[in-house]
């Protein structure tokens, strides 16, 4: 199943030149604190995740309310393995803004990946909801709520989640691949493939195109 992440892709001229913009506008404004996250922001866009923790830390001293730097840093500690420190900054983010939807979308993520556990799933299933009640048109949350339901083994409402994500977001070459997954589990095939179909078209990363087109190709009449 393939979960969404929100990742925008800077070079690291672009990256190098906004921490230029950002440092002389913070000498200028004053305004550290936010531009501090700005940059751990741009930082984590380049995957530059470990080089993202000390601005996100400084912006936070700086503005211990300031909850887009929880939820950066939270994103940072993720991709780095350390799931337990970011779960307890989204939660402290959500705290400080309790109607983010991003948090609780993040802390969605996190939890769905941080252990092949039921109860890390019904948590990463509770988070998304939470999403989804702030933000009723999030396309992603719905993807990975459809995504924790299969793991979970709740095939109608993995179905109905995933078909709500593309009734939002009718491109969405993510959820229309974990529909053909979900289709392919079931035993039809016909479905799976026009999913598959759908998704290669939409665009899938590597090596869930393999796997789609593999799948078109063996089963295909």
């Amino acid at each position: 199943m393939l979960i969404s992440y929100h990742k925008i892709s800077f070079t690291n001229l672009q990256a190098n030149l906004l921490s230029a913009v950002l440092i002389l506008s913070a000498f200028l404004s004053g305004c550290g604190g936010n531009l501090y996250q700005d940059r751990g922001n741009s930082l984590i866009r380049t995957g530059e995740y470990y080089k993202a923790i000390p601005y996100l830390l400084e912006s936070i001293r700086i503005d211990p309310n300031f909850a887009p730097a929880y939820v950066d840093l939270g994103t940072a500690y993720n991709n780095l393995g350390m799931n337990q420190k970011a779960i307890a900054v989204t939660k402290e983010a959500i705290r400080i803004k309790p109607d983010d939807a991003l948090a609780h979308y993040n802390l969605g993520v996190i939890y769905h990946k941080s252990m092949n556990i039921t109860e890390h799933y019904e948590k990463a299933i509770v988070s998304y909801k939470e999403a989804i009640r702030i933000k009723p048109d999030y396309a992603d949350a719905y993807n990975n709520l459809g995504a924790t339901y299969n793991k979970l083994g709740q095939d109608q409402q993995a179905l109905a989640s995933f078909k709500e994500a593309i009734r939002i977001k009718p491109n969405f070459g993510f959820t229309h691949y974990n529909l053909g997954n979900h289709y392919s589990k079931i035993g039809d095939f016909d479905a799976a493939i026009t999913s598959y179909e759908d998704a290669i078209r939409y665009g899938i990363p590597e090596p869930a195109l393999s796997k789609a087109e593999g799948f078109i190709y063996h089963n295909k009449k």
